[in-house]
């Protein structure tokens, strides 16, 4: 047989069997097939399709334009975990505790969050979740024993603790199906009744729910809601007020 032949014969059998490798068949840089997973830097068998491992040096590198990327479904990352959810993307530690997760359009941060910047939010008030009936947003609400709240209705009452928010910039506390959005501080809309102007003090009203301005000497300590920084001339309605209880 010539050696031509004889060569020929080789490259056939060899393209016949390559399919059916079983086993590590070494490409290049210790880079190993493994019944069609691969695996780069090692030599045990590959736990995944693609089994990435290393010391020192960057395990996977991507550099795309504006338009391209990488999606990843599942990957493990440093010990830990990034997977994407039907909601967002979250990241576990290498102890299976959830360190961030990324839901719709927000962030959840199940630990300590620390900030060396500032902090902005597109509202101005700060509230939290109080117990207590659904109310509408501007309601001047009062204490009503047992860590609960309820409208005001009576004028200068001293157990008035906040307004009703729908947006809070910080919301503190937990949620929960009983519980209602109440702001102690910063600027948010209050129903009142007329005549208020802006730099009036305002009060609990008889009105449920409403504040009213008071002559500055008839405040007595625990009666003051806060300040208007609006006007309405006459009837209900609701204006813009610095939330400063005393």
């Amino acid at each position: 047989m010539s050696s031509r032949r004889r060569t020929l014969i080789i490259m056939v059998l060899g393209l016949v069997a390559l399919p059916t490798l079983a086993l590590a068949a070494i490409v290049k840089n210790a880079t190993q097939i493994f019944s069609g997973r691969v695996a780069i830097g090692g030599t045990i068998p590959p736990l995944a399709r693609l089994d990435v491992r290393g010391d020192a040096d960057t395990r996977i590198r991507v550099d795309g334009s504006n338009t391209s990327g990488l999606s990843f479904t599942r990957v493990g990352i440093d010990g830990g975990t990034l997977r994407s959810t039907a909601t967002g993307l979250e990241v576990w530690t290498s102890i299976s505790a959830l360190a961030l997760a990324l839901q719709g359009t927000g962030a959840y941060f199940p630990g300590s969050v620390q900030v060396d910047g500032n902090i902005s939010a597109k509202y101005q008030d700060v509230a939290e979740w109080v117990p207590g009936p659904a109310l509408p947003a501007g309601t001047v609400v009062v204490a009503q024993g047992s860590n609960r709240v309820a409208a005001s209705d009576t004028a200068y009452d001293t157990r008035v603790i906040g307004v009703v928010s729908d947006r809070p910039g910080v919301l503190l506390g937990d949620q929960g199906t009983d519980k209602i959005k109440v702001a102690h501080s910063g600027r948010i809309r209050v129903k009142v009744v007329a005549p208020v102007a802006p730099g009036d003090l305002l009060v609990a009203s008889a009105i449920p729910g409403h504040a009213m301005r008071s002559a500055p000497r008839e405040v007595r300590p625990g009666t003051m809601l806060g300040k208007a920084l609006e006007s309405l001339e006459r009837g209900e309605g609701a204006v813009l007020m610095l939330l400063t209880l005393q």
